[in-house]
């Protein structure tokens, strides 16, 4: 993901022989081994948690950084924002509660990333962080630090 943030970064300074040299590079190491990890469908794709989100989070990430300039990014984002987004529905309370305590919960770091990469890929045709459950989760946060009416 940092790779590919460093060439969306400073691409219009990168000559085309050292774009190529990161894309194939990210291709070889990062993108392959996703799908092939992906057919294998390990446990932390089956039984998603927060090794989920890194992962899916990372990849999506890196996919939007590269852009067009990879052919899989259509294939990784049309994989990757419905799953994403069906792990917000569904790991979360009503409330914003998750069921490990607020340091282990920090770990929701990683939609947040992914969520204000992906409002940026789409020109903000769709702002994530404003759905459900990032609201809660705020409020949630905010409660183990200072309870409701203190």
């Amino acid at each position: 993901m940092w790779v590919a943030l460093a060439y969306n970064w400073l691409y219009d300074h990168l000559t085309e022989e050292e774009r190529l040299f990161i894309v194939e590079g990210l291709d070889r190491r990062a993108i392959q081994p996703f799908w092939q990890k992906l057919d294998q469908k390990p446990g932390w794709y089956i039984r998603r948690h927060n090794w989920f989100t890194n992962i899916f989070a990372g990849m999506g990430i890196t996919a939007m950084a590269l852009g067009e300039n990879h052919p899989d990014t259509k294939a990784l984002l049309d994989t990757i924002v419905p799953a994403m987004i069906a792990f917000n529905e569904e790991a979360f309370g009503q409330m914003g509660e998750c069921n490990e305590p607020p340091g282990y919960a920090g770990a929701v770091r990683y939609q947040v990333e992914f969520a204000e990469a992906y409002r940026y890929y789409t020109g903000n045709k769709r702002n994530l962080l404003n759905e459900r459950p990032f609201p809660e989760i705020c409020y949630w946060m905010l409660y183990h630090t200072l309870p409701p009416g203190r």
